[in-house]
Protein backbone atom coordinates (compact mmCIF):
# COMPACT_ATOMS: atom_id res chain seq x y z
CA UNK A 1 0.00 0.00 0.00
CA UNK A 2 2.96 2.32 -0.12
CA UNK A 3 3.04 5.04 -2.22
CA UNK A 4 -0.84 5.67 -1.85
CA UNK A 5 -2.74 8.39 -0.36
CA UNK A 6 -4.33 8.01 3.03
CA UNK A 7 -8.07 6.93 1.76
CA UNK A 8 -6.32 4.79 -0.52
CA UNK A 9 -4.88 3.28 2.56
CA UNK A 10 -7.68 2.86 4.14
CA UNK A 11 -9.21 1.12 0.75
CA UNK A 12 -6.49 -1.57 0.37
CA UNK A 13 -6.34 -2.37 4.44
CA UNK A 14 -10.26 -2.95 4.55
CA UNK A 15 -9.91 -5.69 1.43
CA UNK A 16 -6.67 -6.90 2.84
CA UNK A 17 -8.49 -7.29 6.67
CA UNK A 18 -12.20 -8.07 5.04
CA UNK A 19 -10.21 -11.29 2.57
CA UNK A 20 -8.45 -12.49 6.04
CA UNK A 21 -12.07 -12.58 7.95
CA UNK A 22 -10.88 -9.63 9.92
CA UNK A 23 -13.66 -6.74 10.04
CA UNK A 24 -12.09 -3.45 8.87
CA UNK A 25 -13.64 0.35 10.31
CA UNK A 26 -12.12 3.28 9.18
CA UNK A 27 -12.35 6.62 11.00
CA UNK A 28 -10.91 9.94 10.18
CA UNK A 29 -6.82 9.80 10.47
CA UNK A 30 -7.26 6.60 11.75
CA UNK A 31 -7.52 2.93 11.03
CA UNK A 32 -9.40 0.08 13.26
CA UNK A 33 -9.06 -3.49 12.27
CA UNK A 34 -10.75 -5.57 14.33
CA UNK A 35 -9.64 -9.03 14.86
CA UNK A 36 -5.92 -7.59 14.61
CA UNK A 37 -5.97 -5.27 16.71
CA UNK A 38 -3.79 -5.31 19.59
CA UNK A 39 -6.42 -5.00 23.06
CA UNK A 40 -5.32 -2.05 25.26
CA UNK A 41 -5.61 -3.46 28.77
CA UNK A 42 -6.45 -1.36 31.74
CA UNK A 43 -5.96 -2.77 35.37
CA UNK A 44 -5.25 -6.29 35.94
CA UNK A 45 -5.02 -8.62 32.95
CA UNK A 46 -8.36 -11.25 32.30
CA UNK A 47 -8.45 -14.14 31.42
CA UNK A 48 -10.63 -12.77 28.69
CA UNK A 49 -7.81 -10.36 27.81
CA UNK A 50 -5.23 -13.38 26.68
CA UNK A 51 -7.72 -15.21 24.65
CA UNK A 52 -8.13 -11.49 22.54
CA UNK A 53 -4.65 -11.66 22.22
CA UNK A 54 -4.43 -15.42 21.42
CA UNK A 55 -7.51 -14.26 18.95
CA UNK A 56 -5.79 -11.21 17.37
CA UNK A 57 -2.11 -13.20 16.86
CA UNK A 58 -3.97 -15.90 15.07
CA UNK A 59 -6.22 -13.45 12.87
CA UNK A 60 -2.74 -11.55 11.81
CA UNK A 61 -1.05 -14.81 10.67
CA UNK A 62 -4.23 -16.10 8.77
CA UNK A 63 -4.96 -12.34 6.86
CA UNK A 64 -0.78 -12.42 5.82
CA UNK A 65 -1.18 -15.70 4.59
CA UNK A 66 -4.13 -15.37 2.66
CA UNK A 67 -2.68 -11.83 1.06
CA UNK A 68 0.11 -13.18 0.15
CA UNK A 69 -1.74 -15.87 -1.56
CA UNK A 70 -3.75 -13.72 -2.99
CA UNK A 71 -0.17 -12.15 -4.60
CA UNK A 72 -0.99 -8.75 -2.69
CA UNK A 73 1.65 -6.96 -0.98
CA UNK A 74 1.89 -9.28 2.27
CA UNK A 75 5.01 -7.39 3.53
CA UNK A 76 2.53 -4.01 3.92
CA UNK A 77 0.11 -6.49 6.04
CA UNK A 78 2.42 -8.44 7.90
CA UNK A 79 4.28 -4.66 9.00
CA UNK A 80 0.90 -3.60 9.73
CA UNK A 81 0.14 -6.81 12.23
CA UNK A 82 3.41 -6.73 13.54
CA UNK A 83 3.01 -3.16 14.89
CA UNK A 84 -0.31 -3.62 16.51
CA UNK A 85 0.70 -6.82 18.52
CA UNK A 86 4.06 -6.53 19.66
CA UNK A 87 5.78 -3.36 21.28
CA UNK A 88 8.69 -3.04 19.40
CA UNK A 89 9.52 1.21 19.66
CA UNK A 90 7.47 1.25 22.25
CA UNK A 91 9.46 -1.20 24.95
CA UNK A 92 11.99 -4.17 24.85
CA UNK A 93 10.83 -7.32 22.99
CA UNK A 94 11.47 -10.73 24.14
CA UNK A 95 10.60 -12.37 21.15
CA UNK A 96 12.22 -15.96 20.12
CA UNK A 97 11.09 -17.08 16.75
CA UNK A 98 9.74 -20.56 16.79
CA UNK A 99 11.76 -22.00 13.92
CA UNK A 100 14.81 -19.77 14.43
CA UNK A 101 18.32 -21.26 15.16
CA UNK A 102 20.94 -19.44 14.09
CA UNK A 103 19.60 -16.20 15.33
CA UNK A 104 17.15 -17.14 17.74
CA UNK A 105 16.18 -13.69 19.29
CA UNK A 106 14.92 -11.16 17.26
CA UNK A 107 15.34 -7.75 19.58
CA UNK A 108 14.39 -5.19 16.22
CA UNK A 109 10.85 -4.59 14.29
CA UNK A 110 13.24 -5.40 11.28
CA UNK A 111 14.86 -8.74 12.49
CA UNK A 112 11.51 -9.52 13.23
CA UNK A 113 10.07 -8.78 9.69
CA UNK A 114 12.43 -11.32 8.66
CA UNK A 115 11.72 -13.97 10.19
CA UNK A 116 7.97 -13.34 9.83
CA UNK A 117 7.56 -12.67 5.61
CA UNK A 118 11.20 -13.87 5.00
CA UNK A 119 14.36 -13.16 4.74
CA UNK A 120 14.23 -12.82 0.30
CA UNK A 121 11.05 -10.81 0.83
CA UNK A 122 12.63 -8.41 3.32
CA UNK A 123 15.49 -5.71 2.37
CA UNK A 124 18.55 -5.53 4.88
CA UNK A 125 17.64 -9.52 6.08
CA UNK A 126 20.96 -10.73 4.24
CA UNK A 127 22.20 -12.52 7.92
CA UNK A 128 18.68 -14.66 8.10
CA UNK A 129 18.77 -16.02 4.71
CA UNK A 130 18.77 -19.71 4.56
CA UNK A 131 16.71 -19.58 7.97
CA UNK A 132 13.94 -16.98 7.34
CA UNK A 133 11.75 -18.60 5.18
CA UNK A 134 8.36 -16.81 6.14
CA UNK A 135 6.37 -18.08 9.43
CA UNK A 136 3.66 -15.46 8.51
CA UNK A 137 3.04 -17.41 5.06
CA UNK A 138 4.70 -20.69 6.07
CA UNK A 139 7.26 -20.43 4.32
CA UNK A 140 5.21 -19.90 0.54
CA UNK A 141 2.24 -22.43 1.75
CA UNK A 142 0.38 -20.08 3.63
CA UNK A 143 -1.93 -20.72 6.54
CA UNK A 144 -5.84 -21.46 6.72
CA UNK A 145 -6.32 -21.68 10.58
CA UNK A 146 -4.90 -21.22 14.09
CA UNK A 147 -5.93 -22.44 17.25
CA UNK A 148 -5.36 -22.03 20.48
CA UNK A 149 -5.36 -24.54 23.08
CA UNK A 150 -5.03 -23.45 26.83
CA UNK A 151 -3.90 -25.89 29.25
CA UNK A 152 -3.63 -23.28 31.83
CA UNK A 153 -3.57 -19.36 31.98
CA UNK A 154 -2.06 -17.63 35.19
CA UNK A 155 -3.11 -13.97 35.89
CA UNK A 156 -0.80 -11.42 37.73
CA UNK A 157 -1.97 -8.21 37.55
CA UNK A 158 -0.70 -6.57 34.99
CA UNK A 159 1.11 -10.12 33.60
CA UNK A 160 -0.11 -12.90 32.43
CA UNK A 161 1.58 -16.32 31.38
CA UNK A 162 -0.59 -19.08 29.33
CA UNK A 163 0.68 -22.63 28.82
CA UNK A 164 -0.62 -24.62 25.87
CA UNK A 165 -0.38 -25.04 22.25
CA UNK A 166 -1.67 -23.55 19.18
CA UNK A 167 -2.49 -25.76 15.97
CA UNK A 168 -2.17 -24.79 12.17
Amino acid sequence: ASGLDEKAKVAALEDLFEAGGATVKAAEGDVLVEGVIGRVVEGDITEEDVVAAQTAWANAIMSISKVYLDKEDFVTAAGYCAGELYGYGHTDVLFKPTKATAHPFRATGEEAMSYFVGAENFPGSEQFKGEDAGFAINGGKGWSNVVFSNHNIDLNGNTAIAMGSYDF
